[in-house]
């Protein structure tokens, strides 16, 4: 599978409103981006990511569902904004695993990069 084919896939998962792929695909590649060219985004150790990744979902989550008809004093609906971010960040870690690392791996590097916290010395 190369980007295009990625890109397509993301765009088909939109239009059948597969909304928890696309939300923890563009989360995947949110977090990858700055990992790649962010200064301080490669000081955090890469243990961390996915559970930065994690509550990027939460947050995302409980977000979106304040922007729509969400009832606030409802501790059900709160649960199940929480349980949909946890199962998006966590699928962006995913998802990362299975395709983000081949993809990365036949990118070049940035120019101007550092290496990330736990790489090891060359």
């Amino acid at each position: 599978m190369n980007e295009a084919d990625m890109v397509t896939t993301l765009i088909d998962a939109a239009k059948g409103g597969e909304w928890n792929l696309v939300a923890a695909s563009t989360l995947t590649m949110l977090v990858w981006a700055a990992r790649r060219w962010l200064p301080q985004a490669k000081r955090i150790p890469r243990s961390y990511v996915p559970w930065i990744s994690v509550g990027l979902g939460v947050a995302g989550s409980v977000a979106a569902s304040l922007s729509g008809t969400f009832n606030t004093h409802d501790w059900h609906a709160w649960a199940g904004a929480i349980k949909a971010g946890v199962v998006q960040g966590a699928a962006a870690s995913g998802v990362w695993s299975m395709i983000g690392k081949a993809v990365d791996a036949k990118l070049p590097p940035p120019k101007n990069s550092a290496a990330p916290a736990d790489a090891p010395p060359a």
